[in-house]
């Protein structure tokens, strides 16, 4: 699973990267394998999984998938 991690969701992955390659088996909740990488979930805004816009809460993943997670935006 490719997991892409935009803005400064990086910050939490202890290797600060914004790209991670992850092997996952079977099909798990997002949710769940944020928990194991430590990232809050009430730091994400946007969630894309291969292409599709969806809530986290309903985000299935597996193994061949691209995920894409964004916070929310600032500016002024």
């Amino acid at each position: 699973m490719h997991l892409h991690l935009g803005g400064h969701l990086n910050y939490f992955d202890a290797m600060k990267r914004i790209n991670i390659e992850i092997k996952i088996v079977g099909r798990q909740r997002l949710t769940d394998l944020l928990a194991k990488l430590k990232i809050p979930v009430g730091e994400i805004f946007l969630v894309s999984v291969n292409g599709e816009v969806m809530s986290l809460e309903d985000a299935w993943i597996q193994s061949d998938d691209e995920v894409q997670l964004y916070p929310p935006m600032g500016g002024g």
